[in-house]
């Protein structure tokens, strides 16, 4: 994974923003963190953790603005007219992305707005997400059927004011909204002004993210870049080296790839139960972003030598 950056690039100048799933640590990510730093040479790291069970019934709930606009402010505040990616993690992290594109297009709408205008991300990564949702008291039950109780302390801790919420989740409104979410994550690149490279990275048989309507919805995006001009990217070159006797690649197409892992793979747990092929797939995601922002073919995803312009900060 090492060699050549492409002409003209420095790594330092991008940025990867890791949207955490609820509930999760900071500690979870570093493995995450040390990937983008060590192996792909990215120059900042930023942090987002949704920690408050107010944000959980809120983004279940609300079909616009919602707590996590703040945050999708705050990040792209932080990120600037850098280069960047999104790597999101569980529904956590799509409903952050979902106030990111909300916060994206009204800024970039605005024409008169203060500052620097932002830039559409080069590309985003979805782990075991987006996710159908219904009852939290479901998706609780879920979580405790796949993980051991020293990996949910940090899910009980938000459960209490989760399950307050429960109710209405699984009513008329939750139903709804849990609708035109799905719909948004198979509909985003309407009025897109770019085309970012995409990865889903999902587990065969993770009893919170099903793989079936989760390939439904991959399939359905590729099929709109496909079949519309404007939405086409150049077609790929490589497929992610990611192969393994458990782990299915599927075709690259119109910019949008996927990786399905097999048991014992966990929820949000890829990289732990298959580290090389996680990474392989996330570095040939990155050789495939630089190759766009390049219009270089021959990428190796190499690192450069940017370590030490590392900046790690927590929104």
């Amino acid at each position: 994974m090492h060699g050549r950056r492409p002409p003209n690039f420095d790594p330092h100048d991008r940025v990867v923003v890791l949207g955490g799933w609820f509930g999760c640590a900071r500690k979870s990510l570093g493995r995450y963190e040390r990937i983008y730093r060590d192996d792909l040479g990215y120059g900042a790291v930023l942090v987002s953790l949704p920690s408050d069970w107010r944000e959980i019934r809120d983004a279940s709930l609300r079909s616009g603005p919602t707590a996590m606009d703040g945050r999708a402010e705050k990040m792209l505040d932080a990120v600037g007219s850098r280069r960047w990616i999104f790597h999101g993690f569980s529904n956590g992290g799509s409903f952050l992305w979902e106030a990111v594109l909300r916060v994206l297009r009204a800024r970039l709408a605005d024409g008169a707005a203060a500052g620097p205008r932002p830039r559409w991300p080069d590309g985003t990564i979805f782990d075991s997400s987006p996710a159908k949702y219904g009852d939290i008291r479901d998706f609780r039950r879920a979580m405790a059927a796949t993980y051991p109780p020293s990996d949910l302390a940090e899910f009980d801790r938000l459960e209490r004011g989760a399950v307050a919420a429960a109710g209405e989740c699984a009513g008329a409104r939750g139903a709804a909204r849990a609708a035109s979410f799905w719909e948004g994550m198979r509909t985003e690149d309407a009025g897109a002004p770019v085309v970012p490279e995409v990865l889903y990275l999902f587990g065969a048989d993770d009893p919170l993210t099903s793989s079936r309507p989760l390939l439904e919805l991959i399939r359905h995006r590729q099929d709109v870049r496909r079949q519309h001009p404007s939405l086409r990217s150049p077609p790929a070159t490589e497929r992610p080296d990611a192969e393994g006797s458990d782990v299915e690649v599927g075709r690259h197409v119109g910019g949008i790839s996927w990786v399905r892992f097999g048991p014992p793979s966990l929820h949000c747990g890829h990289l732990r139960t298959h580290p090389d092929a996680y990474v392989r797939a996330v570095a040939a995601f990155d050789r495939r972003v630089c190759a766009k922002v390049t219009g270089t073919r021959d990428l190796d995803g190499s690192n450069g030598n940017g370590r030490e312009h590392l900046g790690i900060s927590k929104l």
